[in-house]
């Protein structure tokens, strides 16, 4: 990531764009492990407003469970936010 801008809240980090880019990854979840099913990524203009996790579905022996993850959003967002810039040490 050298060349781009890193901004970190909460230890996510997020990249500088000029719109907002979410990554949203569902899981198969057992007890003992966990299966990625399918991943994609959205743009949009404005921020969306998402539960971190969300379970799609619940079955006896396993749930199926949505992330979402903001990967990239504009800088004054990010700042107006409270994200503070990463330093590389």
């Amino acid at each position: 990531m050298f060349g781009q801008k890193v901004y970190v809240k909460n230890k996510q980090e997020v990249t500088v764009a000029s719109k907002f880019v979410y990554c949203v990854s569902i899981y198969k979840m057992w007890r003992r492990g966990a299966s990625l099913v399918d991943e994609k990524y959205y743009a949009s203009m404005a921020p969306i407003n998402f539960k971190k996790t969300i379970s799609v579905i619940k079955r006896k022996d396993y749930d199926i469970q949505r992330f979402v993850k903001l990967e990239s959003a504009p800088e004054q967002y990010l700042i107006e936010e409270g994200y503070k810039i990463k330093n590389y040490e």
